[in-house]
């Protein structure tokens, strides 16, 4: 298969996949997803509609045995959020359930808040990134060199003014070599907590929450 083609089908499943799994979601929704994802499509956002509406027109295509395949042996996945400083560990008890409080951010009427843009992230570095940093510092002299990878929500002028506003020095994700990120001391500590739970079952997502803090 070529990679053109290749292309097209791995576009089309995700289409398809953000539309199951987001029923109220329409093209422009899935647009706004794309575009803030890591990995953005090249497209202009009226062309990437376009393409999006095309593909889900042509949804009904798919074998209804594919469309009904069972999910539930498939564990949705949890985001936590961490960093590590000269003091350690922040929060030094256990990550942030970043998934946790996404739900709970208003969703507009949309279901449920299931996808992280650029000022979702800035509040979230507000309410609760901010303030855990600023904890570990308040019986230091030290002022906390404020760092994140370059997803590209990192890099919206809304995340960027809300970073600025609490940090004075901060290492900006231009001044970053996207590949550094793999070697960075906090990306080891969440690789050793993965190999720690590999191949364990959990019953719900409160279990493996458990398990993750407790590591």
């Amino acid at each position: 298969m070529s990679n053109i083609a290749q292309d097209k089908k791995e576009f089309r499943s995700i289409v398809l996949g953000l539309k199951k799994l987001n029923p109220s979601w329409q093209a422009p929704d899935i647009s706004t997803f794309l575009q803030e994802s890591e990995k953005p499509p090249l497209l202009k956002r009226h062309a990437l509609i376009k393409r999006i509406s095309r593909t889900l027109k042509r949804g009904e295509e798919i074998p209804s045995s594919l469309i009904n395949a069972p999910t539930e042996k498939f564990q949705k996945g949890i985001i936590f959020w961490g960093a590590i400083s000269s003091q350690g560990l922040i929060p030094a008890t256990a990550p942030i359930n970043l998934t946790e409080w996404l739900r709970q951010q208003p969703s507009n009427g949309k279901g449920p808040r299931m996808y992280l843009t650029g000022e979702l992230y800035g509040k979230f570095v507000a309410e609760k990134v901010a303030p855990a940093i600023q904890r570990a510092f308040e019986n230091t002299h030290l002022q906390p060199i404020f760092q994140d990878d370059q997803d590209s929500k990192q890099r919206t002028s809304f995340a960027m003014t809300t970073i600025e506003s609490f940090f004075d020095e901060r290492i900006s994700p231009e001044d970053g070599d996207a590949k550094f990120a793999d070697v960075w001391p906090i990306e080891r500590v969440w690789g050793a907590i993965k190999e720690k739970i590999r191949g364990k079952q959990f019953k719900n997502e409160a279990q493996r929450k458990k398990e993750i803090v407790k590591q």
